[in-house]
């Protein structure tokens, strides 16, 4: 083998060096389908500030390892139950906030406290928490103690959900300039354009490749795509799933379950036998393989397979549209007015799909005898919809719904008390569901798994408040020289610490 020549080698080990150096001072654009709403911490329990937001800006007491499920620490250097609902927590020294406020327990207290707050009325207390409530003191420098009202035993991690802010945080209201531990901190928000992050120099951590990142608000799916092939954007999130396979174009299972929610306080959706019939009359893998390339399962439950609580038993109710057809037959029979109109709102601005799918729905669900209309929405209207209940409404709902903490109590706290804004049901099912949700909360292990097992297949065959058509892939683009590895919660927590640049 012929030898290199001394001269040879140290060209190579500079541009190694080179671009080595180069990596760690590079500057990154992300385009994205739509800006958040708001960027305080405490509502970024959706996606589009979450995947700006966690891990980037704010870091949570705790976190999870995306590849073995296990609750690692983070801020939080440990932690030990005291009590059935008392938890203490040691957090690590030598943290600062961007704003060079130290990380200790009074101001870990402040900001686990502030979620609780009626003046703030953060949306990520009820998606964490539902029912129960949290009061956190300082009971040392850097010991940190949580009280519950009512016990929880994966408390540590529920926290890996909850992003610390800085004591700064207006206590009144929400925040436009979150500060949080995180790698990085906001260094502007350009309403209706961008979001710009920006490295924090003393950050506690390892030091990320990616010195700077700027999302760009893009709501046209092939706009996002041609950004990266013009190399005006290196990272197009959320982009057509019939690109998958193609140059640059990552594909990832998503946590993710597609789903029709049904008011069901007037005719016809308050007859069950119309609710089942809708589960009957809608083509799921029809659909997948006609609009998502296949990128999807039929769903036959309100959360995916990486979920504690996941139910293998549940089947997808069979595509039948005979007998969708005759239990409306049935109830029309018994004088349910099937044919009043229901509106279908769709979020029409999330990805090209939901319009299709909706509609296909609506063709199918009139098919077997019932008359109903598509209506496409913005994100905040669909949300008046999904946190309010449906008197006089006649509505069914398509939204998607996410389970990133692993564990049944995120969506069924979000979702399955009759106390929650989501839920539809009435006392004939509160009677049940209720103490079912606060005994499956408070369990642990199997029995914890059990129970939530058995509370959703109750709410899947005997409430059917929720139909659910998929869940999904997720696909995103890339530059060359781009490195990054999507995982299943790529959505939601898109850590810049993972991007490598050439």
């Amino acid at each position: 083998m012929k030898r290199a020549s001394f001269a040879a080698l140290s060209a190579a080990f500079f541009l190694m060096s080179s671009a080595g150096v180069f990596a760690q001072n590079a500057a990154i654009t992300i385009a994205v389908p739509e800006e958040p709403a708001g960027v305080d911490f405490c509502n970024s329990d959706t996606t589009a500030p979450s995947r700006i937001l966690r891990g980037n800006v704010g870091e949570g007491l705790t976190r999870r390892n995306v590849e073995t499920g296990v609750v690692e620490p983070l801020l939080a250097t440990d932690w030990r139950q005291e009590a059935p609902g008392v938890w203490d927590f040691t957090l690590r020294e030598g943290v600062t906030f961007h704003d060079g406020s130290a990380l200790n327990a009074e101001a870990a207290a402040k900001s686990i406290n502030r979620i609780f707050s009626d003046k703030v009325n953060c949306s990520i207390r009820a998606q964490l928490f539902g029912a129960n409530k949290a009061v956190a003191e300082a009971t040392g420098p850097q010991a940190l103690r949580i009280t519950m009202s009512s016990p929880d035993p994966i408390l540590p991690l529920r926290l890996s959900s909850l992003p610390i802010s800085a004591p700064s945080t207006p206590e009144d209201g929400v925040t436009d300039q979150p500060v949080g531990t995180g790698p990085y901190r906001m260094a502007s928000w350009q309403r209706g354009a961008q979001i710009v992050l920006e490295q924090y120099a003393d950050y506690w951590g390892d030091k990320p490749d990616v010195a700077k990142a700027t999302y760009l608000f893009r709501p046209e799916g092939a706009v996002r795509v041609g950004m990266v092939d013009t190399r005006e954007a290196d990272v197009a999130t959320n982009v057509a799933l019939d690109l998958l396979g193609g140059d640059g174009v990552l594909a990832y299972d998503l946590p993710n379950t597609i789903i029709m929610r049904l008011d069901m306080q007037d005719a016809p959706l308050s007859d069950i036998r119309v609710r089942r019939a809708i589960g009957h009359a809608i083509d799921r893998q029809g659909m997948i393989d006609g609009f998502l390339n296949g990128a999807g399962e039929p769903a036959a439950q309100i959360i995916s397979r990486f979920v504690d609580g996941y139910n293998p038993d549940l089947k997808v109710p069979e595509f039948d549209p005979a007998l969708a057809a005759d239990l409306i037959k049935q109830a029309t029979a018994d004088g349910v007015d099937t044919k009043a109109e229901m509106t279908y709102y769709v979020l029409g601005s999330a990805n090209p799909y939901n319009p299709l799918i909706a509609q296909a729905m609506a063709e199918q669900l009139n098919a077997i005898g019932l008359n109903v209309k598509v209506v496409s929405l913005e994100r905040a209207a669909m949300g008046d919809i999904l946190l309010s209940k449906g008197y006089n409404r006649r509505a069914i709902l398509q939204y998607g719904h996410d389970n990133l903490l692993g564990d049944a109590s995120l969506t069924v706290n979000a979702i399955f008390p009759s106390s929650q804004k989501r839920s539809q049901i009435g006392p004939e099912f509160a009677a049940m569901i209720d103490p079912a949700v606060e005994k499956a909360n408070a369990a642990v292990g199997e029995e914890r798994t059990r129970l939530y097992r058995e509370l959703i297949e109750y709410w899947t065959n005997e409430v059917v408040q929720d139909v659910y058509f998929a869940t999904l892939q997720g696909a995103m683009k890339v530059r060359p020289g781009i490195s990054y590895e999507p995982n299943f919660q790529t959505n939601e927590i898109m850590l810049l610490s993972d991007f490598s640049v050439e």
